[in-house]
């Protein structure tokens, strides 16, 4: 089976709540805090839920404020705070 790692950047005030949502849907993904200081976690997840990680996503992205990252290390730490995505994204 083959998994998606995907890069997240939000507010590390915003991690806990997050985790709470993303793994309260049972067996959808796993969420690991790369960095909690400047708010980088790893969503990973089968690419057979792909779509439905996207749809979960989607919702989020109204409650709060993430952008997704390449690799963590390329995440620009001032990006979410200016909610400039150009600097943050996939």
């Amino acid at each position: 089976m083959h998994e998606i790692t995907r890069f997240i950047r939000l507010k590390p005030d915003d991690i806990a709540y997050f985790k709470f949502i993303v793994e309260s849907y049972d067996g959808l993904a796993s969420l690991t805090t790369i960095d909690r200081k400047i708010g980088v976690v790893a969503l990973c997840y089968p690419a057979s839920l792909a779509s439905e990680m996207n749809s979960l996503l989607s919702g989020l992205s109204s409650e709060i404020a993430f952008a997704e990252c390449r690799p963590a290390s390329e995440c620009d730490p001032s990006s979410i705070f200016r909610l400039d995505m150009e600097n943050c994204r996939a």
